[in-house]
Protein backbone atom coordinates (compact mmCIF):
# COMPACT_ATOMS: atom_id res chain seq x y z
CA UNK A 1 0.00 0.00 0.00
CA UNK A 2 2.80 2.09 0.66
CA UNK A 3 4.08 2.33 -3.08
CA UNK A 4 0.36 2.70 -4.44
CA UNK A 5 0.23 5.96 -1.58
CA UNK A 6 3.50 6.86 -3.56
CA UNK A 7 2.09 6.86 -6.77
CA UNK A 8 -0.70 7.98 -5.83
CA UNK A 9 1.16 11.62 -3.97
CA UNK A 10 3.28 11.81 -6.77
CA UNK A 11 0.54 12.22 -9.65
CA UNK A 12 -1.72 14.23 -7.34
CA UNK A 13 1.40 16.89 -7.03
CA UNK A 14 1.95 16.81 -10.75
CA UNK A 15 -1.70 17.75 -11.42
CA UNK A 16 -1.37 20.49 -8.58
CA UNK A 17 2.18 21.72 -10.32
CA UNK A 18 0.03 21.80 -14.03
CA UNK A 19 -2.91 23.99 -12.70
CA UNK A 20 -0.37 26.29 -10.66
CA UNK A 21 1.41 26.88 -14.11
CA UNK A 22 -1.23 26.96 -16.47
CA UNK A 23 -1.24 30.91 -15.39
CA UNK A 24 2.22 31.15 -16.40
CA UNK A 25 2.53 32.77 -19.46
CA UNK A 26 4.31 31.83 -23.02
CA UNK A 27 4.24 29.76 -25.61
CA UNK A 28 3.20 25.92 -25.29
CA UNK A 29 5.44 23.47 -26.94
CA UNK A 30 4.17 21.53 -29.98
CA UNK A 31 2.51 18.91 -29.70
CA UNK A 32 4.88 16.41 -31.63
CA UNK A 33 7.39 16.94 -28.42
CA UNK A 34 5.17 14.22 -26.50
CA UNK A 35 6.01 10.87 -28.01
CA UNK A 36 2.65 8.89 -26.65
CA UNK A 37 1.53 5.82 -27.80
CA UNK A 38 5.17 4.96 -29.10
CA UNK A 39 7.21 4.01 -27.52
CA UNK A 40 10.32 5.08 -30.18
CA UNK A 41 12.59 7.97 -28.76
CA UNK A 42 12.42 11.12 -30.91
CA UNK A 43 15.55 13.38 -31.11
CA UNK A 44 13.09 16.37 -30.79
CA UNK A 45 13.38 17.43 -27.67
CA UNK A 46 11.19 19.45 -24.54
CA UNK A 47 11.01 23.37 -24.80
CA UNK A 48 13.59 25.28 -22.19
CA UNK A 49 11.70 25.86 -18.77
CA UNK A 50 8.79 23.34 -19.88
CA UNK A 51 8.05 19.93 -17.57
CA UNK A 52 6.32 17.21 -19.93
CA UNK A 53 4.25 15.42 -18.11
CA UNK A 54 3.10 11.91 -20.36
CA UNK A 55 0.44 9.32 -18.69
CA UNK A 56 -1.72 6.56 -19.21
CA UNK A 57 -2.81 3.43 -18.46
CA UNK A 58 -2.06 -0.23 -20.48
CA UNK A 59 -3.51 -3.95 -20.54
CA UNK A 60 -2.02 -6.40 -21.76
CA UNK A 61 -3.42 -10.23 -22.49
CA UNK A 62 -1.65 -13.05 -21.38
CA UNK A 63 2.03 -11.81 -20.68
CA UNK A 64 4.46 -14.85 -19.49
CA UNK A 65 7.78 -14.00 -17.40
CA UNK A 66 9.62 -16.99 -17.50
CA UNK A 67 12.34 -16.04 -14.59
CA UNK A 68 9.52 -16.58 -12.16
CA UNK A 69 7.59 -18.85 -14.00
CA UNK A 70 4.35 -16.72 -13.98
CA UNK A 71 1.82 -15.71 -16.76
CA UNK A 72 -1.09 -13.31 -16.50
CA UNK A 73 -3.28 -10.48 -17.53
CA UNK A 74 -1.41 -7.13 -16.95
CA UNK A 75 -2.46 -3.34 -15.73
CA UNK A 76 -0.58 -0.51 -15.48
CA UNK A 77 -2.17 2.34 -13.52
CA UNK A 78 -0.18 4.51 -14.15
CA UNK A 79 2.14 4.64 -16.95
CA UNK A 80 4.40 7.85 -16.49
CA UNK A 81 7.25 9.90 -18.31
CA UNK A 82 8.18 12.76 -16.82
CA UNK A 83 10.57 15.00 -19.22
CA UNK A 84 12.52 18.18 -18.59
CA UNK A 85 15.06 20.24 -20.70
CA UNK A 86 17.83 21.16 -18.52
CA UNK A 87 19.78 22.89 -20.97
CA UNK A 88 19.63 23.64 -24.77
CA UNK A 89 20.65 20.30 -26.13
CA UNK A 90 19.84 17.70 -23.03
CA UNK A 91 16.50 16.82 -21.38
CA UNK A 92 16.45 14.43 -18.25
CA UNK A 93 13.48 12.20 -18.41
CA UNK A 94 11.94 9.66 -15.61
CA UNK A 95 9.77 6.47 -17.22
CA UNK A 96 7.86 4.39 -14.45
CA UNK A 97 4.38 3.74 -13.35
CA UNK A 98 2.70 1.36 -11.33
CA UNK A 99 1.92 -2.57 -12.69
CA UNK A 100 -0.80 -5.13 -11.25
CA UNK A 101 -0.03 -8.81 -12.66
CA UNK A 102 -3.13 -11.02 -12.80
CA UNK A 103 -2.00 -14.22 -12.94
CA UNK A 104 -3.72 -17.33 -14.27
CA UNK A 105 -0.76 -20.39 -14.98
CA UNK A 106 2.27 -20.67 -12.35
CA UNK A 107 5.26 -23.04 -12.98
CA UNK A 108 8.76 -23.79 -11.46
CA UNK A 109 11.45 -21.25 -12.93
CA UNK A 110 14.61 -20.29 -11.51
CA UNK A 111 13.71 -17.17 -9.14
CA UNK A 112 10.00 -18.79 -8.60
CA UNK A 113 11.24 -19.79 -5.06
CA UNK A 114 11.59 -15.75 -4.34
CA UNK A 115 8.02 -14.93 -5.36
CA UNK A 116 5.83 -13.83 -2.17
CA UNK A 117 2.38 -12.30 -2.81
CA UNK A 118 -1.49 -12.87 -1.86
CA UNK A 119 -4.40 -14.29 -3.44
CA UNK A 120 -3.95 -14.66 -7.71
CA UNK A 121 -2.63 -11.15 -8.49
CA UNK A 122 0.81 -9.44 -7.49
CA UNK A 123 1.54 -5.55 -7.89
CA UNK A 124 4.51 -3.19 -8.24
CA UNK A 125 5.93 -0.09 -8.99
CA UNK A 126 7.63 -0.04 -12.21
CA UNK A 127 11.21 -0.32 -12.37
CA UNK A 128 12.48 3.23 -13.15
CA UNK A 129 14.39 4.27 -16.26
CA UNK A 130 16.43 7.62 -16.56
CA UNK A 131 17.58 8.00 -19.25
CA UNK A 132 19.54 11.31 -20.50
CA UNK A 133 19.25 12.78 -23.85
CA UNK A 134 21.08 14.76 -25.87
CA UNK A 135 20.50 16.09 -28.94
CA UNK A 136 23.99 15.98 -31.73
CA UNK A 137 22.83 17.87 -34.55
CA UNK A 138 19.35 19.65 -35.73
CA UNK A 139 17.41 18.85 -38.78
CA UNK A 140 18.20 20.34 -42.27
CA UNK A 141 16.89 19.96 -45.40
CA UNK A 142 18.98 17.14 -46.46
CA UNK A 143 19.77 15.41 -43.23
CA UNK A 144 18.17 13.81 -40.18
CA UNK A 145 18.02 15.61 -36.27
CA UNK A 146 20.64 13.64 -34.85
CA UNK A 147 20.36 12.66 -30.98
CA UNK A 148 21.44 10.11 -27.94
CA UNK A 149 20.23 8.71 -25.03
CA UNK A 150 21.45 7.13 -22.21
CA UNK A 151 19.63 5.21 -19.89
CA UNK A 152 19.80 3.31 -16.80
CA UNK A 153 16.97 1.14 -15.42
CA UNK A 154 17.09 0.70 -11.37
CA UNK A 155 16.04 -2.39 -9.67
CA UNK A 156 13.18 -0.89 -7.23
CA UNK A 157 10.92 -3.68 -8.08
CA UNK A 158 11.00 -6.71 -5.83
CA UNK A 159 11.60 -10.06 -6.54
CA UNK A 160 8.97 -11.01 -4.61
CA UNK A 161 6.36 -9.82 -6.60
CA UNK A 162 7.76 -11.24 -10.01
CA UNK A 163 7.57 -7.86 -11.30
CA UNK A 164 11.08 -7.30 -10.42
CA UNK A 165 14.17 -9.07 -11.01
CA UNK A 166 16.75 -6.87 -8.71
CA UNK A 167 19.02 -5.68 -11.94
CA UNK A 168 20.33 -2.16 -12.96
CA UNK A 169 20.68 -2.74 -16.80
CA UNK A 170 22.15 0.36 -19.48
CA UNK A 171 21.42 1.36 -22.42
CA UNK A 172 23.30 3.76 -25.16
CA UNK A 173 21.06 4.31 -28.47
CA UNK A 174 21.49 6.70 -31.31
CA UNK A 175 18.49 8.72 -32.50
CA UNK A 176 17.45 9.82 -35.66
CA UNK A 177 14.48 11.79 -37.09
CA UNK A 178 13.21 13.42 -40.21
CA UNK A 179 10.10 15.35 -41.86
CA UNK A 180 9.63 13.63 -45.55
CA UNK A 181 6.87 12.95 -48.08
CA UNK A 182 4.46 13.90 -45.43
CA UNK A 183 5.76 11.76 -42.73
CA UNK A 184 8.04 11.82 -39.60
CA UNK A 185 10.26 9.04 -39.70
CA UNK A 186 12.28 7.76 -36.35
CA UNK A 187 14.54 5.70 -35.80
CA UNK A 188 16.62 4.26 -32.78
CA UNK A 189 19.84 1.66 -32.55
CA UNK A 190 21.84 1.43 -29.66
CA UNK A 191 23.34 -1.35 -27.33
CA UNK A 192 21.76 -2.64 -24.06
CA UNK A 193 23.43 -4.46 -21.46
CA UNK A 194 20.98 -6.51 -19.08
CA UNK A 195 22.39 -7.88 -15.79
CA UNK A 196 21.43 -11.52 -15.35
CA UNK A 197 19.19 -12.03 -12.59
CA UNK A 198 20.16 -15.80 -12.44
CA UNK A 199 23.76 -15.12 -12.65
CA UNK A 200 24.62 -12.22 -10.93
CA UNK A 201 28.39 -12.05 -12.30
CA UNK A 202 26.91 -12.71 -15.84
CA UNK A 203 25.48 -10.10 -18.36
CA UNK A 204 23.28 -10.32 -21.79
CA UNK A 205 24.68 -7.75 -24.25
CA UNK A 206 21.54 -7.00 -26.55
CA UNK A 207 21.15 -4.60 -29.56
CA UNK A 208 17.88 -2.47 -29.28
CA UNK A 209 16.38 -1.21 -31.87
CA UNK A 210 12.87 1.37 -32.50
CA UNK A 211 11.11 2.33 -36.05
CA UNK A 212 8.71 4.36 -36.07
CA UNK A 213 6.19 6.71 -38.63
CA UNK A 214 3.88 9.62 -38.09
CA UNK A 215 1.37 11.28 -40.43
CA UNK A 216 -0.55 14.66 -39.65
CA UNK A 217 -4.26 14.16 -40.26
CA UNK A 218 -5.01 17.68 -40.26
CA UNK A 219 -3.76 20.32 -37.67
CA UNK A 220 -4.76 18.32 -35.01
CA UNK A 221 -4.55 14.72 -35.46
CA UNK A 222 -2.12 11.99 -36.23
CA UNK A 223 -1.58 8.68 -36.89
CA UNK A 224 1.32 6.14 -36.64
CA UNK A 225 2.78 3.06 -36.48
CA UNK A 226 6.11 1.85 -34.62
CA UNK A 227 8.10 -1.28 -33.44
CA UNK A 228 10.65 -1.66 -30.65
CA UNK A 229 12.75 -3.86 -28.63
CA UNK A 230 15.63 -6.08 -28.56
CA UNK A 231 17.52 -8.42 -29.95
CA UNK A 232 20.70 -10.68 -28.05
CA UNK A 233 23.87 -10.96 -29.52
CA UNK A 234 25.52 -13.34 -26.75
CA UNK A 235 23.53 -16.82 -28.35
CA UNK A 236 23.19 -17.54 -25.01
CA UNK A 237 19.74 -16.12 -23.62
CA UNK A 238 19.26 -15.82 -20.04
CA UNK A 239 16.06 -15.89 -18.22
CA UNK A 240 14.68 -12.35 -17.79
CA UNK A 241 16.95 -11.01 -20.60
CA UNK A 242 14.73 -12.86 -23.31
CA UNK A 243 14.03 -11.19 -26.94
CA UNK A 244 11.15 -8.63 -27.17
CA UNK A 245 9.21 -6.67 -29.75
CA UNK A 246 6.09 -4.72 -29.81
CA UNK A 247 4.37 -3.39 -32.37
CA UNK A 248 2.04 -0.33 -31.52
CA UNK A 249 -0.79 1.38 -33.77
CA UNK A 250 -2.43 3.75 -32.96
CA UNK A 251 -3.13 7.91 -32.69
CA UNK A 252 -3.21 10.95 -31.27
CA UNK A 253 -5.36 14.24 -31.09
CA UNK A 254 -4.36 17.83 -29.58
CA UNK A 255 -7.70 19.18 -27.47
CA UNK A 256 -7.86 22.11 -25.28
CA UNK A 257 -3.70 22.21 -24.32
CA UNK A 258 -3.10 18.22 -23.92
CA UNK A 259 -2.67 15.43 -26.47
CA UNK A 260 -5.25 12.33 -25.96
CA UNK A 261 -3.78 9.36 -27.70
CA UNK A 262 -4.11 5.62 -28.03
CA UNK A 263 -2.44 2.42 -29.67
CA UNK A 264 -3.29 -1.25 -29.65
CA UNK A 265 -0.06 -3.70 -29.07
CA UNK A 266 0.78 -6.36 -30.83
CA UNK A 267 3.22 -8.65 -29.18
CA UNK A 268 5.97 -10.15 -31.71
CA UNK A 269 8.37 -12.10 -29.58
CA UNK A 270 7.73 -15.18 -27.45
CA UNK A 271 7.80 -13.49 -24.04
CA UNK A 272 5.22 -10.70 -24.79
CA UNK A 273 1.59 -10.28 -24.43
CA UNK A 274 0.04 -10.93 -28.10
CA UNK A 275 -2.22 -8.24 -27.62
CA UNK A 276 -2.76 -5.48 -25.52
CA UNK A 277 -4.00 -1.60 -25.52
CA UNK A 278 -2.31 1.58 -24.14
CA UNK A 279 -4.44 5.22 -23.32
CA UNK A 280 -2.80 8.46 -22.46
CA UNK A 281 -2.86 12.28 -21.95
CA UNK A 282 0.31 14.52 -22.21
CA UNK A 283 0.60 17.86 -21.05
CA UNK A 284 3.37 20.59 -20.89
CA UNK A 285 3.85 22.59 -17.72
CA UNK A 286 6.01 25.63 -17.75
CA UNK A 287 8.55 25.51 -14.97
CA UNK A 288 10.35 28.72 -15.52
Amino acid sequence: MGRVAWIAISVWSLSATGALAQSTAGSRPSDRVGQRPLATVDPLLAEPGWLVVETGAAFAHDREIPAVGLRGNVLRVPELTLRLNVAHRVELRVDTGYEVLFVHDRQEAPLSAELDYDGEASSDIRDPVVSTLVRVRDESEGAPAIGLRIATRLPVASNQSGLGLDTTDFFLALLAAKDAAGLRWIANLGLGILEVPTAVTSQNDVLTYGFSVWRAVGSRMAVAGGVDGHVDLSGQVHPGTEDTSVMRLGGRFGAGGSTIDAALLIGLAEVDAPIGITVGVTRAVRLF
